[in-house]
């Protein structure tokens, strides 16, 4: 039986601990900070946007009102993505779910989870609601359409909260169950994020595909909340029919959905999830032990084996050095725009490859390490092999796949055979010096303290590192940056032409020299401090 006592002591609880949380760590507050000082200015403008959306409704209807339509209805696709998002990483469990689930009965933790999450929802998106209500109603001069719309925002917001869960609790209940997306999930959930992104890009840069997406929206029974507030404006086209049928899919959605996550919650939380086999056999022969075993030194293989690994078993330890990627799906616009890949993007690729090699493992040498780190220190392995091994693990997979991705990338857009082999010199050169070059600053700002990372605690690399590290890589692949991209080219590519050769080839063996340079220095830096490291 469902105690709503202990539900809102549970949901009370959680959102403290999340402000806590937030208010304890730099990074958190920092997203406070920004959250405070940039939502206010989108409810701003997302109220200007519905003043001047109310006051083309009520003059033309037609366009402005499928709009308005297809408006409403994403706000519940919206909350459910965020809500689902969270669920499948680190809210799908309920905190102390041990303690919590045999004092007292599932559906009150559930219920605790779940206001829990709508607090978090409200709190987010309030100004931004209130922004467009305010905004619609002095548009349409109605303010009872304003304090519908408001309300339909709550309403709205608590059937994508129960959605969202409720998809995340199956995704959940997939990764508790089948060991082959369990022991995938790192790989499926890092491509998942990059195709929602790349899905968004395309969505919004293609004019075909917005107009498909309008009308499906506009089409959907979500969209029938629309004619709820538009029957509070007397000049706007509103059918009571689908005004009664939007009341009507609610009074159903909310106990359905609510009683299918109540349901699916009881399957996940007290089932027994598969159990993921990493069992190590040091008799097994592996594809690395055949490429490096004669080819470098034993105690450098075992590091970078080490590091394979333990990326292997928990991936999301490296996830974070996908991050370059992300930059690349906004090409997906020039290349929805124009129908061609731009001649920039095999280099841009191969600069983001090099980029994330050299931050996986080498960005923070000492704190990665974690509670096996004094073993690494007393082992019979020198600082220089340690921080070599590191390298190696990053270089070796991100030259392969930096081969790959030029190489493709290369064809597709139809370079010519020098420019692409420039391309790909080039993002070799720095996927092999990328490693090193980071090891310096890893050192140099090393973190010990964890973060929380789905749901489990795990040291990431600095900021600071991560920052200081990408702006000396940029300044050594900027002379090949200069040469080879055709957008830069016209302003620097003469200016940094040597002799005979020409401005392409220059600028390689510029950025060879920088990075060789900076890469050199930062591993016998790093190497140093990795070896002289004593505790306090």
């Amino acid at each position: 039986m469902t105690s709503l006592r202990h539900a809102r002591s549970i949901a009370v609880t959680e959102v403290r601990r999340s402000l806590r949380a937030s208010r304890d760590s730099r990074r958190g507050l920092l997203v406070l900070l920004v959250v405070g000082a940039v939502v206010p200015l989108y409810g701003l403008g997302l109220g200007a946007g519905a003043y001047v959306l109310g006051e083309a409704v009520v003059e033309s209807g037609g366009l402005p009102t499928t709009v308005f339509r297809s408006a409403l209805a994403s706000v519940a696709l919206f909350v459910a993505l965020m809500v689902a998002q969270r669920a499948i990483k680190t809210t799908g469990e309920p905190p102390a779910a041990d303690g919590l689930l045999t004092t007292t009965d599932y559906g009150t933790v559930l219920a605790g989870v779940l206001g829990a999450e709508y607090v978090r929802v409200v709190g987010t998106m309030a100004v931004l609601g209130l922004g467009a209500a305010v905004g619609f109603a002095l548009g349409t001069g109605s303010a009872p359409a304003g304090a519908v719309l408001l309300a339909l925002f709550a309403l709205l917001g608590a059937v994508g909260v129960l959605a969202g869960y409720l998809a995340g609790l199956l995704v959940r209940y997939v990764l508790g169950r089948s060991a082959t997306v369990a022991r995938h999930r790192g790989a499926i959930g890092l491509f998942g994020t990059l195709g929602a992104v790349a899905a968004y890009v395309l969505a919004t840069s293609l004019p075909a595909a917005q107009r498909v997406l309008l009308r499906a929206a506009a089409g959907s029974p979500f969209a029938w909340f629309a004619d709820l507030v538009l029957l509070a404006v007397p000049a706007a086209p509103a059918s009571p029919l689908r005004a009664a049928g939007a009341v009507a899919s609610l009074l159903v959605a909310l106990p359905a959905l609510a009683l299918a996550t109540d349901r699916a919650a009881r399957r996940v939380w007290y089932m027994d999830p598969v159990e993921v086999d990493h069992a190590f056999d040091p008799d097994e022969t592996t594809l690395s032990d055949r490429l490096l075993t004669g080819t470098v030194p034993p105690a450098v293989r075992v590091v970078a084996q080490k590091s394979w690994r333990r990326a292997r078993r928990a991936p999301f330890t490296v996830q974070f050095a996908a991050f370059p990627a992300f930059f690349l799906l906004l090409e997906l616009q020039t290349i929805a725009r124009t129908g061609a890949v731009p001649d920039r993007l095999p280099l841009l690729a191969g600069l983001a490859v090099a980029t994330a090699a050299g931050a996986a493992f080498t960005l923070n040498p000492l704190g990665g390490e974690g509670d096996v780190l004094p073993a690494v220190l007393t082992a019979r392995v020198s600082g220089r092999q340690f921080v070599a091994g590191l390298a190696l693990a990053g270089a070796l997979p991100g030259a392969a796949l930096a081969t790959v991705a030029v190489a493709g990338l290369g064809v597709v857009a139809g370079l010519d055979a020098i420019p692409l082999a420039l391309a790909l010199a080039t993002s070799l050169t720095v996927t092999l010096a990328a490693p090193l070059i980071a090891s310096g600053w890893g050192v140099v700002f090393p973190k010990f303290e964890t973060s929380e990372v789905r749901d489990r605690e795990v040291v990431v690399p600095s900021g600071w590192a991560f920052g200081f590290y990408g702006l000396v890589l940029l300044v050594a692949v900027a002379p090949a940056l200069a040469t080879q991209v055709p957008a830069l080219r016209s302003f620097a590519g003469d200016a940094l032409a040597v002799g005979p050769l020409s401005p392409g080839v220059s600028g390689l063996l510029l950025t060879t020299g920088i990075a060789a340079l900076f890469g050199l220095v930062s591993f016998l830096y790093a190497a140093g401090r990795v070896g002289e490291y004593r505790f306090d």
